[in-house]
């Protein structure tokens, strides 16, 4: 949000600014709205339609595998992206420690590889 010090004092730019802003504000808006409809029908799609007997904090077996097994995905490649970034300067840290650059060498196999190179 401006200060008012840096709004400026011509009424039809105030005017213009206050439409712009209720533009984007709508946008969002709508945004959210849709955010929300996809929330429900993943609900939905991941409990049946009556969830509301369901644990809406779990997936029971009786639900969709194609969601399961999408879910499970989407967590593994949240892992393998977090575990790719915490590790991405470990030589960095193991010369920085004082390790031979023999021993680096033969630990690199633990965090270069290709599944290292497949994070989402």
């Amino acid at each position: 949000m401006s200060k008012p010090a840096d709004l400026p004092n011509d009424v039809e730019t105030l005017k213009a600014l206050l439409v712009a802003s209720e533009d984007r504000n709508l946008r969002k808006q709508d945004r959210i709205d849709q955010l929300e409809k996809l929330v429900a029908d993943f609900k939905r799609a991941l409990f049946g339609a009556r969830s509301e007997k369901a644990d809406p904090g779990r997936i029971s077996k009786a639900g969709d595998r194609d969601v399961r097994a999408t879910l499970y995905a989407a967590a593994n490649a949240l892992l393998m992206r977090t575990m790719a970034e915490a590790t991405k300067g470990w030589r960095e840290v193991a010369r920085g420690l004082g390790a031979p650059e023999r021993e680096i060498n033969e630990m690199a196999s633990a965090f270069e590889h290709e599944e290292a190179d497949k994070v989402w």
